[in-house]
């Protein structure tokens, strides 16, 4: 069987066809061959189809398809588009629940199993996905989403995921919104970095606030070494912050080589797989050189007297709390209860209750910008990863020396005390790496005067 669909590959791959080969258990085949028989994809010109069931070994089940794609309106409004053989180019997808499932479209193409079988939202996925492909961007879903969360995280990643071939083109189509906007320069300055990176950023307007926590917050830490001791600070002039932890596509895009080598982003692990997981495993001196990279790359986009920056802890803090003066930035405190932590947290942050998937308590990062935002639009301030900060407050260890770096935040396996907006962690060196820090850009001014 396999030479005869070699032979109609090899005799079909000149003309305007396509071969679909799918290949997975007989219950996820048989949803694939149900959609391509569903009311959706009635205009499909299907030459062939063949249908293994191999049983007998490993439980897997081929299907073969044979399309007509000369005319585009023969795959509907779903695949066509994208020409299936021709322009699903490296783009993999992940079924929600399985690990094993794969769907293979025609040559050179390589997708992971994807939910087909339950309408409508098995031609969203499919209509979503092929639009990145036609990008040529490598889509990758992870298998836990939720319904809600999946549409979410096709949209950040359309959004905030830039592939190098669109790299410029994005930037032309929204430079005139720019010029004709009535946002400060800032802004306009941020509306076209995004563009050319996918790195959102959010305005931070000068002003002040009352940085630490009430002695009767409950999860303050207060003692010889560690004080969240409360005071008044200044930001005289406003500055950007990322609307999200930096993510594994904007850096694999944005790095050299050296940094992609040394932060090992490029490896096959699962994790460094999906595009939207916030970058862990990054020392901060690497966070500042990523930083230091963009500053002379963008050269010509920097306002005078700002530069791209790890924020320091004071404006981190300012830009987690966004006006409140509670634990967390949704205007809610910590408990006693961790009940009553849970409710207060789960809506903006990944934390220690809410971060596992199984049955053995494994704890996962999650992709960004799935929780809610906090009042100025700047998401995962709680929770999911710590965030380097320079210690601009000279924070002290036990030996009384400066911390050479401070983490905010919390991270994904902390309780929600560790998660409040008051809450750091010093840092004896700059050269570590850590499966829960990551950071999250600033454009800052080059001093505070």
């Amino acid at each position: 069987m396999k030479s005869s669909i070699d032979e109609i590959y090899k005799e079909i791959e000149n003309h305007d066809c396509a071969m679909v080969k799918c290949e997975g258990s007989e219950k996820f085949v048989r949803a694939v061959m149900d959609f391509f028989f569903s009311v959706n994809a009635y205009s499909y010109n299907i030459y062939r189809i063949d249908y293994i069931n191999n049983s007998d070994k490993d439980n897997i089940s081929v299907l073969y398809i044979i399309v007509d794609i000369h005319d585009k309106k023969c795959l509907g409004s779903c695949l066509c588009r994208a020409k299936i053989a021709y322009q699903l180019k490296d783009t993999l997808f992940i079924q929600k629940g399985s690990k094993i499932d794969l769907l293979k479209f025609g040559k050179n193409i390589s997708l992971d199993s994807i939910v087909l079988n339950q309408f409508p939202q098995g031609v969203f996925m499919l209509m979503a996905l092929s639009d990145n492909a036609r990008r040529e961007m490598i889509v990758k879903i992870p298998w836990y989403l939720n319904d809600s969360q999946f549409k979410r995280y096709v949209e950040l990643n359309n959004s905030i995921v830039v592939s190098p071939e669109e790299n410029g083109k994005r930037g032309e189509a929204s430079s005139a919104r720019a010029d004709v906007s009535q946002k400060s320069e800032l802004e306009k300055i941020a509306e076209k970095f995004k563009s050319e990176t996918g790195i959102e950023m959010v305005l931070c307007p000068k002003g002040s606030f009352v940085m630490g926590s009430p002695e009767d917050e409950i999860g303050r830490i207060n003692d010889y070494c560690h004080n969240e001791n409360q005071k008044e600070i200044i930001i005289p002039k406003p500055f950007m912050i990322g609307a999200y932890l930096t993510v594994i596509g904007q850096f694999e895009l944005l790095a050299d080589q050296n940094l992609l080598s040394d932060c090992n982003v490029s490896s096959n692990s699962d994790y460094r797989k999906y595009k939207l997981n916030p970058v862990n495993l990054i020392s901060y001196n690497n966070a500042v050189y990523f930083c230091e990279l963009l500053n002379k790359k963008f050269a010509d986009l920097l306002p005078n007297n700002y530069k791209f920056s790890l924020p320091t802890e004071s404006q981190w803090e300012y830009a987690c709390r966004a006006g409140t003066t509670t634990a967390f930035n949704n205007g809610k405190n910590t408990s006693k209860s961790d009940e009553d932590n849970y409710k207060a947290l789960d809506e903006i942050a990944w934390f220690e209750n809410n971060s596992s998937l199984d049955i053995n308590d494994t704890k996962f990062i999650r992709p960004v910008g799935l929780k809610k935002p906090n009042a100025w639009g700047v998401y995962d301030m709680h929770g999911t990863l710590y965030e380097w900060c320079i210690n601009d407050q000279d924070r002290k260890n036990e030996s009384y020396q400066s911390f050479a770096a401070i983490g905010k935040g919390g991270s994904y396996i902390n309780a929600a005390s560790c998660c409040r907006s008051a809450s750091w962690l010093g840092f004896n060196k700059r050269d570590e790496k850590f499966d829960f820090v990551g950071f999250r850009l600033a454009l800052v001014p080059t001093n505070s005067n």
